[in-house]
């Protein structure tokens, strides 16, 4: 899957100060569970993926001081620079979906105040549309491609609203939406999901091919948000997030999973983290990323059944949570920020960050599978 039928990722921070520290990051021990470190450098600093096929996938971010910006190719075996457009003010990228090797696009911003989204055919970068922010920071618009002649964008206009663009190959429009879109994730054209606020709370939404209908708006403990979301099929979808919980002054994990029927809550008990990413794990489960800086495994139940031609399985509406700590170096803090699922297989990207004590901060790329 590209971004066109996964969950929008990007990192949305302001600069940061980075110094210099040892390149090397130790690969996954046994205890995370098959998750590895690819690639990690002392200065660079990853912050979205969008994954066309297990040997083309694009990576953006920043390097240095979080001025230089970063565009990588992934060819199958490894990942190799792309040359950005060198302007001043610096054109930062930090989001991104692409469906070719020629049809890229990617959320970038330019301090002081300017938002921007750009494309790359193959040869040569372009400005999609560009627009200054009221803001300290501006904010990273969030891109959905689908096609060359089908884009979606996202860029908040305050607090509670968001502008919401689509590119049909020729011209892009604002479109409409009855709430606050913050993360969407494709099927198809005609049946793209979306999670976000309405009137400060959280609703799920669909576009059903002509407009953005409330699909669901379900019941809000108390700060309860949704950060992540993927949509694998119409009978097929999940939003995760998390909920404040006055009883234990904790945060707590919310996952809900949509069947085709209904939202079936499958939040994972007694784990006191927000959950921030979510991608499928190929086998029918998924895979969450956390603020505790580990990686849960949620797998449905399976009911053997005996039939005429023997036994076979039948998926379950309950199923079990696993989690497993995230590669990182001893005495830093890591936290998953983007999990991007590599169509055709059981494998996935991830992209982290990772702090110590002494301050510098990075991004490094992880994999799961091959």
């Amino acid at each position: 899957m590209p971004l066109a039928r996964n969950a929008l990722s990007g990192a949305f921070a302001a600069a940061l100060t980075i110094t210099l520290i040892p390149a090397a990051i130790p690969t996954a021990s046994a205890s995370t569970a098959g998750w590895r470190v690819v690639q990690s450098t002392a200065n660079r600093h990853v912050t979205a993926i969008s994954a066309v096929s297990a040997k083309n996938a694009w990576a953006v971010g920043y390097t240095g001081d979080a001025t230089q910006p970063l565009v990588q190719h992934w060819n199958g075996s490894s990942w190799k620079a792309v040359a950005f457009p060198k302007t001043s003010p610096r054109i930062i990228p930090e989001t991104v979906s692409a469906t070719s090797s020629t049809n890229v696009w990617v959320g970038a911003s330019a301090l002081p105040d300017k938002s921007y989204v750009l494309h790359w055919n193959g040869k040569a970068w372009k400005v999609a549309w560009k627009r200054t922010v009221p803001a300290d920071f501006p904010v990273v618009p969030s891109v959905l491609a689908l096609s060359s002649k089908n884009v979606w964008s996202v860029v908040a206009s305050d607090e509670r609203h968001t502008q919401v663009r689509h590119f049909n190959g020729h011209t892009w429009a604002t479109v409409k939406t009855p709430a606050k879109l913050d993360v969407m994730s494709a099927v198809s054209s005609r049946n793209i999901w979306a999670a976000g606020e309405l009137n400060g709370k959280p609703c799920i939404l669909r576009w059903n091919g002509k407009a953005w209908k409330v699909q669901a708006k379900p019941s809000t403990p108390s700060g309860r948000s949704f950060s992540g979301l993927s949509a694998r099929n119409s009978k097929d979808v999940w939003v995760v997030g998390g909920a404040f919980s006055p009883p234990t002054k904790k945060n707590t994990a919310v996952a809900l999973h949509w069947d085709g029927v209904r939202w079936r809550d499958h939040s994972p008990k007694g784990i006191a983290t927000d959950l921030i990413s979510v991608a499928p794990d190929g086998h029918g489960g998924i895979w969450a990323s956390g603020t505790d800086g580990r990686l849960h495994h949620f797998v449905f139940s399976k009911h053997g059944l005996f039939s005429k031609h023997g036994l076979f399985g039948e998926q379950s509406t309950s199923g079990t949570w696993t989690s497993v700590a995230a590669p990182a170096p001893k005495g830093s803090i890591a936290q998953v920020n983007a999990l991007i699922p590599i169509p055709h297989r059981a494998s996935l990207w991830g992209v982290e960050t990772l702090d110590n004590d002494y301050g510098p901060q990075r991004g490094p790329i992880l994999r799961l599978g091959s």
